[in-house]
């Protein structure tokens, strides 16, 4: 099974003040015995900071976090995988070598405000503690994920004429 480690992500703001520039980074390392094609899947989630140290190793405590977005391959300019543009979400394995991922995507306002609202903080003010009202803080969370894939056929296509009428 593929290794993937050293999971970065950085969430930039872009000139279209709608959206915001997400780009994940990662390595993975095939073992001398992977060799072919494997699905590459990158997903965001939100992780509140209650929930907060998530993940636990390269393994997540609640299944049940379904996540927010997942990335498609279309791209923001200098888009790479491994030094080339990413074909869809398929990646070769060299068996015994690590391949770098380094994947941007543009990512809507709207997805990533996993908390949506304000809320009243205190922070220090000059004679004693001011209460203000802010943004509630999105926390983000970036997850690989490398899989074989599976083996599958498709069947002829059957036609269907007419109706059929059963007694």
């Amino acid at each position: 099974m593929p290794e993937v480690k050293n999971v970065q992500l950085k969430i930039n703001p872009d000139d279209n003040s709608s959206r915001w520039i997400v780009n994940v980074k990662g390595m993975v390392d095939f073992d001398q015995s992977e060799i072919g094609d494997y699905e590459l899947q990158i997903y965001l989630y939100a992780a509140d900071a209650a929930e907060l140290p998530f993940p636990l190793g390269n393994r997540f405590p609640d299944t049940s976090n379904l996540p927010i977005y997942m990335f498609r391959f279309t791209g923001t300019s200098g888009l790479s995988l491994g030094g080339r543009r990413p074909p869809g979400q398929i990646i070769q394995a060299t068996p015994g070598e690590s391949l770098e991922i380094d994947v941007s995507e543009f990512v809507s306002n709207a997805t990533l405000d996993e908390d949506p609202g304000k809320e009243q903080v205190t922070i220090p003010g000059p004679s004693g503690p001011i209460q203000v009202t802010t943004e509630k803080q999105d926390e983000i969370l970036a997850e690989i994920r490398v899989s074989s894939i599976p083996a599958k056929g498709l069947s002829n296509i059957a036609k269907i004429n007419g109706t059929i009428f059963r007694s």
